[in-house]
């Protein structure tokens, strides 16, 4: 059992390229001082900092339109940062 304080989050990707048609699955996985690590995808809160570029859901990327932004993904004080690029179909 994790002891609770989160040292680094993983996701599956940093970068994130994908055609408007598409969605994306990002997952994210917390290291913990212990040593564990755990998906906790589902567990924290997801942030799209252009939403007219793409939405996110529990780590589910829906493309709006072409353009560049970041996703971040929080869990308590971690952060990580997701670059997310959508292209034409």
């Amino acid at each position: 059992m994790p002891d609770g304080q989160i040292v680094k989050l993983q996701p599956s990707e940093s970068t994130v390229s994908f055609s408007s048609s598409e969605d994306k699955k990002v997952t994210v996985e917390a290291e913990y001082k212990d040593g564990t690590s755990k998906d906790v995808t589902k567990e924290g809160q997801w942030i799209s900092l252009d939403e007219k570029v793409v939405t996110v859901i529990d780590g589910v990327l829906k493309a709006v339109s072409t353009g560049s932004t970041n996703v971040q993904f929080k869990i308590g004080t971690a952060v990580t940062n997701i670059d997310v690029n959508v292209s034409s179909n």
